[in-house]
């Protein structure tokens, strides 16, 4: 059995945009446009080993999902046009 650092597997570091920002590097407004932030997270991304894709699509689904106001509105709509399903007839063991 390895000990020391020959036996810890070596994962590359993540982008801290936070560092980058104080640095000045990352500043989006000021420094970084858009593509050029995109450019840098897509870089970071193409580091990533593929055991840790898993969890970065998870993240992205979340940030790209509807915020819980517009969620929350398209169910009342939903609700009052009588698409939804009574939870007794789903669910006849509650």
């Amino acid at each position: 059995m390895l000990c020391g650092p020959e036996s810890v597997a070596r994962r590359p570091r993540p982008l801290n945009f936070v560092a980058l920002a104080r640095a000045g590097r990352a500043e989006y407004d000021d420094v970084m446009s858009t593509t050029k932030m995109r450019a840098e997270i897509k870089k970071a991304v193409d580091r990533l080993p593929p055991a840790r894709l898993s969890s970065l699509a998870d993240y992205v689904s979340f940030l790209t999902r509807p915020s819980i106001s517009d969620r929350l509105t398209n169910a009342e709509k939903a609700a009052a046009a009588g698409k939804v399903a009574d939870w007794r007839k789903v669910r006849s063991d509650v």
